[in-house]
């Protein structure tokens, strides 16, 4: 399993875990209509830090770090769209990206 940073070639492998995930209407609170464009900039945008799970070169899940608040509260929080398999590989990421010496921790 490989934890990469999102592309911009990623986006239709993205919309493909995020469709099933978005249209049950059981884990964001997102419109379950919301169409492909709208969902990928939500997702994309540019306040988050967007990753993805690759199992043997297949894009199986993504999530995207961002902070919960503005100001001196901002902390940073993650969004996943994984599957299972890939959750423990993701959290460990996350995990990482938590340290105080983390560049993603940093900004």
């Amino acid at each position: 399993m490989l934890i990469r940073p999102a592309t911009d070639g990623d986006a239709d492998a993205i919309w493909a875990v995020m469709e099933p995930i978005i249209r049950a209407g059981e884990t964001y609170t997102l419109p379950r209509d919301m169409d492909r464009d709208s969902a990928l900039a939500y997702w994309l945008s540019p306040e988050r830090e967007v990753f993805v799970a690759e199992d043997h070169a297949e894009i199986v899940g993504t999530y995207c770090l961002q902070a919960n608040q503005k100001g001196g509260g901002a902390k940073f929080s993650s969004q996943k769209t994984t599957p299972k398999s890939s959750a423990p590989t993701a959290c460990k990421q996350i995990k990482k990206a938590a340290e105080p010496t983390s560049p993603i921790a940093a900004t």
